[in-house]
């Protein structure tokens, strides 16, 4: 039986994932303020749902959890983004410094 995707485009929805997914890492990063043990320990969580859980949860093929995985990370991430309008969570005086204007420039 052939198989549904081609592996050229495996790599293409996953490395598009991975960009997601560091979004959400990044995001998680602001909002914890800048503590990397609990991204560390988010990231840990991440991989382990995509890795053990993802049986119990998808029953299937493996194509059909890579799938499904990559879009729920695709969509949360895309809310995220679209929440913070882009920032990820950076306070408003993080995003002012690095822009070099302020609400007083205004």
């Amino acid at each position: 039986m052939e198989a549904l995707v081609s592996a050229p485009v495996f790599f293409i929805i996953g490395f598009v994932s991975l960009f997601f997914a560091r979004a959400l890492f990044v995001w998680f990063y602001n909002v914890t303020a800048f503590s990397v043990v609990l991204v560390a320990i988010f990231h840990a969580s991440f991989d382990a749902a995509i890795s053990q859980l993802s049986y119990e949860v998808v029953p299937g093929s493996n194509t059909a959890r890579f799938l499904i995985f990559t879009g729920v990370i695709v969509v949360f991430a895309t809310a995220v983004i679209i929440a913070t309008k882009g920032q990820l969570g950076r306070a408003k005086a993080a995003v002012e410094t690095q822009a070099g204007v302020s609400d007083l420039d205004m």
